[in-house]
């Protein structure tokens, strides 16, 4: 068996300026663990979900330690 018997074609991507929560929101929405990131057609990256709930899980953190709140 070849891997074009088992791939997907109809492929979710994002962009490298797509925001964090919406990218979260295509994976879970899709059902998906990894998402392609292309720029002008071409593919510059990868992003898995959990590089997604890690990076949320920071951003939030750092945002409260700047308000006084940790």
């Amino acid at each position: 068996m070849l891997v074009e018997h088992v791939m997907q074609t109809d492929v979710v991507t994002i962009t490298p300026k797509t925001a964090l929560p919406e990218a979260l929101e295509r994976v879970r929405r899709r059902g998906i663990r990894h998402l392609p990131v292309v720029e002008d057609g071409a593919r510059v990256g990868i992003v898995s979900d959990r590089d997604l709930k890690r990076a949320m899980a920071s951003s939030a953190t750092s945002i409260t330690c700047l308000h006084g709140r940790a």
